[in-house]
């Protein structure tokens, strides 16, 4: 069905035009179409597609901006812009019911539909950015409260904690902090992502060349590059973390 309009991903057409100006004026991607006329949702697929195609040795130069604005645009997002192909029947016949079912939200979030709480920093966000997203899961969490469920959920069982370099454990973000902490090569990371998030190999790789660039210029990770491409972050938490405060993702079986 391809990508909806930007405000159903809590997207600004503004705010998208000046990061892909920046990322233009970077000379490191694919120039994006940023002239009147162009439709938002296409502007935004051509930037997803333009932060992938930046080569290894110029993600160190992607403008923080555009790192940041990358990292918030909701799964959703990414989901809807791979799903582009009609999807037809046994004699490739398009089958237009596919369209009419009820749309299921997703998230990558380790709270998601289980822990939902409007004091923490990351679910603030996510109201922001990810409102589909916020609103399933608030209902969600507030249907299991008024049952007095007894049962702690995996996302609220550490609530408060974050990674080692401070964002949400079980997260895409999250496992990418654990691996260039012990040290994986990009591969494996993407390999990661893919398996426990379902993300497409080049989603999976502009998320992790992404995630290392924040990490890089907005935590002030040092980054090494090991023998056999192993990447090694030098610190082993970010300011403000230490063992008390945080803890590590889980993978699932």
């Amino acid at each position: 069905m391809g990508l909806g309009k930007l405000k159903d991903y809590g997207l600004k057409f503004k705010e998208l035009k000046e990061v892909c100006v920046s990322l233009n004026e970077a000379g490191i991607a694919p120039a994006v179409t940023v002239k009147v006329g162009t439709k938002g949702e296409d502007m935004l697929s051509s930037f997803m597609d333009a932060i992938e195609a930046v080569e290894d040795k110029d993600v160190k130069n992607i403008p923080a901006e555009v790192s940041a604005y990358y990292d918030a645009i909701p799964q959703e997002a990414f989901d809807d812009d791979d799903n582009t192909v009609t999807q037809s029947d046994s004699k490739g016949e398009p089958v237009e019911e596919q369209e009419e079912q009820e749309e299921v939200v997703e998230s990558d979030c380790p709270s998601f539909l289980t822990g939902c709480d409007d004091t923490e920093p990351d679910c603030q966000e996510c109201k922001k950015d990810m409102p589909d997203e916020y609103s399933a899961c608030k209902k969600a969490t507030e249907a299991k409260a008024s049952k007095k469920s007894k049962k702690k959920s995996k996302g609220t069982k550490n609530a408060g904690k974050r990674t080692r370099y401070g964002h949400m454990p079980n997260s895409m973000a999250g496992f990418i902090d654990d691996m260039v902490w012990k040290g994986h090569t990009k591969d494996e990371m993407v390999q990661v992502l893919m398996k426990e998030f379902g993300r497409s190999e080049d989603k999976a790789k502009g998320k992790v060349n992404s995630h290392l660039n924040t990490l890089i210029n907005k935590k002030g990770i040092t980054i090494t590059e090991k023998k056999g491409d192993v990447l090694k972050a030098k610190q082993k938490y970010a300011d403000g973390y230490d063992k008390s405060n945080t803890q590590k993702c889980t993978l699932s079986e």
